[in-house]
């Protein structure tokens, strides 16, 4: 690990039963901190339950105790990024609300989407919504392309951009969307 951080390189690491995850994560925030980078750090991971202990439980507790210790003044800011189908798109969405509103069913329903539809980039998560696996389907994001009429205003790409951008310490992605979307 170190040796790839000292050279700029991509690099490859597992954690296992020895290593603690701690470990890494501390060694990544320390390198990143001493050597004044503001690269973005990007873990991989086999599951969205894994994404999220990594982020709840190991960087938040690296976080406080360098909060702590003065090491840090502010919260290292932390993504959980996962794939396409996790999010909204707001094409299919728009789509899916108007066929439902002539069909004039589901009250609580509509609602949600609704709501869905006036939320900011960051909450387009779909695992945060109490939906059937069934509706999640019809209005997830399958690819995202420059032609669509609403690219521009695209709540999906303004997310991927804000990843992107630099403002995080570190994006926890998994292993597929790692090769495929990022």
């Amino acid at each position: 690990v170190f040796d790839g951080l000292y050279r700029s390189r991509v690099t490859l690491a597992g954690f296992n039963e020895v290593i603690n995850k701690f470990d890494y994560i501390v060694a990544l925030t320390a390198y990143r901190l001493f050597e004044g980078l503001e690269d973005t750090i990007i873990i991989s991971t086999s599951t969205i339950t894994l994404q999220n202990v990594l982020k709840e439980k190991y960087i938040d507790a690296v976080s406080k105790a360098l909060i702590k210790y003065n090491v840090i003044d502010k919260p290292l800011k932390t993504a959980v990024c996962k794939g396409k189908s996790h999010y909204v798109c707001d094409v299919k969405l728009n789509t899916y609300l108007s066929s439902i509103i002539r069909s004039n069913s589901e009250n609580e329903l509509i609602e949600i989407l609704q709501n869905l539809c006036n939320v900011s980039a960051s909450y387009i998560d779909l695992d945060n919504y109490s939906l059937t696996p069934y509706i999640k389907k019809r209005i997830c994001v399958n690819k995202c392309s420059k032609v669509c009429g609403l690219y521009n205003k695209c709540r999906y790409c303004k997310l991927i951009n804000k990843y992107r951008n630099g403002e995080y310490d570190f994006i926890i992605v998994n292993h597929n969307y790692l090769l495929t979307d990022l």
